[in-house]
């Protein structure tokens, strides 16, 4: 009998172990839904309260569905904390919403992360997609992994458009990807706004359908200005005034990723 109870025990061992050898990891899951969160904090908060979202909040918000895909400082601010956080689909976000939002534990915790806060209503609801060629994909999502680069600095620029998202991505996909890349840029993802509606609405979130936001990832700020500068050379005068016509604002946030 004890030999048999032996046998059974190291069998299901032996089956649990072959499951989880070929379960994807975390930074395998695809991301389908994505929150661009720019908080800001008060006076030089940004170190304490990067160590209790650490200690406090991700972790549990992970085992919910809710996941941190990184955390920045923008420009060094002690002010700000900016943090993008991932879901498989719109439905696991809407799920994650109540279950996190509406449990005891958020209850509990929710005056001290609020009192370290200023203003948290600055909150993108946005989708990966994908450029391929000229070929232009959002609903494949992106690896949970694809933004976590521990060093260098991540730059977020902002597109809105004059209601020509559709024209910029194609300037993106025939071409001005490519100069990027080619100055020195790693283009780590392509966002746009979530068209499924927000269902919890307790919080602020904007989808605004003329904005494309491009993450790109440098070795560090020099390196960025390099790029800068030689993208002016590589790009031709006839796509800097296309984009110029399709572009009723651009804007450029440098990311430092924070330590966790």
């Amino acid at each position: 009998m004890k030999c048999l109870s032996f046998f059974l025990v190291f069998a299901f061992c032996i089956v649990a172990f072959a499951a989880f050898s070929q379960s994807p990891s975390n930074d395998e899951l695809v991301i389908k839904s994505v929150e661009l969160r720019n908080y800001t904090l008060l006076e030089n908060m940004r170190d304490k309260f990067s160590s209790y979202m650490d200690r406090i909040i991700i972790p549990r918000q992970a085992e919910l569905g809710g996941y941190l895909m990184n955390a920045f400082s923008l420009n060094q601010a002690t002010d700000h904390y900016l943090w993008i956080r991932g879901f498989t689909t719109m439905q696991s976000r809407s799920k994650f919403m109540k279950d996190f939002y509406y449990s005891d534990y958020w209850k509990q915790n929710a005056a001290e992360c609020n009192s370290m806060l200023m203003d948290s209503y600055d909150v993108h609801l946005l989708k990966p997609l994908q450029v391929r060629g000229t070929s232009v994909d959002s609903t494949g999502g992106i690896k949970l992994g694809t933004l976590r680069k521990p060093d260098g600095i991540t730059v977020a620029t902002y597109y809105v458009t004059k209601g020509k998202r559709k024209e910029l991505i194609n300037v993106m996909a025939t071409g001005q990807l490519d100069i990027l890349k080619k100055a020195g840029g790693d283009v780590l993802a392509l966002l746009i706004c979530e068209t499924q509606e927000n269902d919890y609405t307790r919080q602020h979130v904007y989808q605004d359908p003329n904005l494309l936001v491009v993450l790109t990832h440098y070795r560090d700020v020099a390196a960025y200005e390099a790029a800068i500068k030689l993208q002016a050379v590589l790009t031709p005068d006839d796509v800097k005034n296309k984009m110029k016509a399709l572009l009723e604002s651009s804007d450029s946030q440098i990311l430092y990723p924070l330590k966790h």
